[in-house]
């Protein structure tokens, strides 16, 4: 199971799932992944903890594995229709939307090796941006599928070597099935706000945006909560370093951890 915590820039999501990151692991094997565009959870973490990986995820680190896992499958179904060099695949890295469509893979990478997975999104927009991308690249694949079968003669007649592009068309379908089925039935989205009507609003919105793809939505969050919403959990404003405020916070998370 993973647990994602989303919601606008500014409101602790960071601070939030690294204090119920820290809870999980008392009783479970427990990874905390941070894919923000400038990750704070080394603040937080900065010496091993027990029962518990920090994972700092980034697009470039995306774009890093994405050239690492599929360069030489794009290169090979490129290069089947055309005679170019394999220095395409720089282009291509560095193209919109390469490590968007790749960034969650990530999770099905790691998911087996611990019970469970404590996401710590980017802000709102990025994350819902990312997974549109991510279920739109899923159909995407089933009509490149299409588009393939229905070139396969001429495609035959120019293939180079041994190389298979329906074969590797597949294997990006599956790979985008399986992470979107990890996303719809083993994440639980809990949205993150703090004590303002712009957050609150927000906060709406992104549930809005979460139900109309389908996605388990768990508990609303109030950080900072001075009393004027009405959440599931509100948590105080605390003092103190990052992870004296986390310690501080754990408490209130505590039931939100499953019973062994």
């Amino acid at each position: 199971m993973i647990y994602a915590f989303v919601g606008k820039g500014g409101v602790g999501k960071t601070t939030i799932s690294s204090a119920f990151a820290l809870e999980l692991s008392t009783n479970y094997k427990t990874c905390i992944i941070s894919m923000d565009f400038i990750p704070m959870t080394h603040y937080i973490f900065d010496k091993k903890e027990k029962n518990l990986d920090v994972i700092e995820f980034t697009e470039r680190d995306a774009e890093r594995e994405w050239r690492e896992k599929y360069g030489n499958e794009v290169y090979s179904m490129i290069s089947s229709f055309f005679s170019i060099g394999p220095e395409i695949i720089d282009h291509i890295e560095k193209a919109p939307g390469i490590a968007d469509e790749f960034i969650f893979s990530k999770l099905l990478d790691i998911k087996d090796n611990y019970d469970f997975i404590v996401w710590d999104t980017a802000a709102s927009s990025s994350t819902l941006h990312l997974l549109i991308t991510e279920m739109e690249f899923y159909e995407h694949m089933n009509r490149d599928i299409r588009f393939y079968l229905s070139i396969k003669e001429t495609l035959n007649k120019i293939k180079k070597g041994n190389v298979d592009p329906l074969q590797i068309l597949e294997k990006w379908r599956d790979l985008a099935k399986n992470v979107w089925n990890l996303i719809v039935h083993e994440t639980i989205f809990n949205i993150v706000e703090t004590d303002d009507e712009l957050s609150y609003l927000q906060g709406k919105d992104i549930a809005k945006e979460l139900n109309q793809m389908g996605l388990k939505i768990g508990y609303n969050i109030l950080n900072r909560s001075k009393g004027r919403y009405s959440e599931s959990i509100q948590i105080p404003e605390f003092d103190g370093s990052p992870r004296e405020i986390v310690e501080k916070i754990r408490p209130f998370l505590k039931n939100l951890v499953p019973k062994k």
